[in-house]
């Protein structure tokens, strides 16, 4: 008895210690996750149509067949350009990418002036002669951090992108995957990510929107009126004292169904200026929350006579867009607004349903 109690002991010791061997140890290293890159079409300036689609099919091509890079198959041509870390990161937010390739071409006109001839009297007769430079400037950015983490900026001899693309590719072949958040054991140290030098600046975005407006009364404000319904304009602008601070100019107008039978027309006008902050969301979406205060206008037609007054009045609402391509986007924009009298406030609530254009340039 004694000699087969020992024989399961060792038996189940053995066990344990095969076990122990086979279970993972702290100091394997984490897989890494593959990461998405979107090539962007660079923004080009002063070329024709031509050689801005070969230079920008010739890049797509040699990225796509790098194998250090995990680049999305959605042909250039569909993609608008983007010469801006804003514009890229918005454009790379929309597909969902990790990191993404953009950047730009410009060209310039030099005129110079030769002689006619190296001998003879033609060495004294000046010609005057045209030459274009170009520069192409090829950008590797980061969507969450809106940084740039590789950049090429240099003279576009003969058109050839193969210096670009190779500067480029070289990035990602040093840093081709990022390591997953969570991981098991301790993974080596990264290399610290360079912010570029030749970061492009911030631009301001520009915007008109028109909307059809409907307002609904609550409260006492639903004792003089039933509904209200106009039409909105908007101006804004983007990016003015930090990225995605949003400052808009509104105007409205509304005609109101009145309660009242002795009221023939009740009308509203109102300008408003607002500031909110723009969330970039994938698949196209944006979320503007926003306050804002101006000057309400009431004209009221009545039996007894005609007249118009001014109060002050104030909101706070949410936009809702959702981006069409880099210019266009529809929106909803609903909203709780308050106008203030001397003895009374009036509350109404406001729904906003239109299209909106942008119209970029630099700071």
């Amino acid at each position: 008895m004694k000699k087969l109690f020992i024989s399961v002991l060792l038996v189940f010791s053995s066990t344990i210690m095969f076990a122990q061997d086979k279970m993972p140890s702290d100091s394997i290293e984490p897989t890494a996750k593959k990461t998405v890159t979107l090539f962007i079409p660079l923004k080009c300036d002063g070329l024709t149509k031509e050689e801005e689609n070969r230079i920008n099919s010739d890049l797509y091509l040699r990225f796509s067949a790098d194998k250090n890079i995990n680049l999305l198959k959605i042909s250039s041509s569909s993609i608008s350009p983007a010469g801006t870390l804003n514009e890229a990161v918005r454009t790379g937010l929309r597909y969902n990418a990790d990191r993404v390739i953009y950047g730009n071409v410009t060209s310039t006109e030099i005129k110079d002036q030769k002689a006619l001839d190296d001998q003879g009297a033609d060495q004294y007769i000046l010609v005057e002669t045209e030459n274009r430079n170009y520069k192409i400037s090829v950008y590797a950015a980061d969507v969450k951090s809106k940084r740039n983490e590789k950049s090429y900026v240099k003279a576009l001899v003969k058109k050839n992108t193969s210096p670009a693309a190779a500067a480029i590719s070289g990035y990602f072949k040093q840093k081709p995957d990022r390591l997953p958040e969570q991981t098991v054991g301790i993974p080596e140290k990264q290399e610290d990510i360079t912010v570029s030098e030749d970061k492009p600046e911030n631009s301001y975005i520009w915007s008109a929107a028109l909307s059809m407006s409907c307002q609904a009364p609550i409260l006492n404000f639903s004792d003089i009126t039933a509904f209200n319904a106009g039409i909105a304009g908007y101006g804004r602008v983007d990016n003015v004292f930090f990225d995605n601070l949003v400052l808009t100019l509104k105007f409205y107008a509304a005609y109101s169904i009145s309660h009242e039978n002795y009221i023939n027309d009740y009308l509203n006008y109102a300008a408003a200026f607002s500031t909110g902050y723009r969330f970039y969301l994938p698949a196209g979406f944006e979320l503007v929350p926003q306050i804002s205060t101006g000057i309400i206008t009431h004209y009221v037609n009545a039996e007894q006579g005609s007249g118009s007054y001014r109060d002050t009045v104030a909101s706070a609402g949410m936009d809702i867009i959702f981006r069409l391509n880099d210019s266009g986007g529809i929106f909803l924009s609903p909203s709780y607004n308050l106008f203030f009298e001397k003895t009374y406030t009036g509350h109404f609530i406001s729904i906003d349903l239109g299209y909106e254009y942008r119209f970029n340039s630099k700071k």
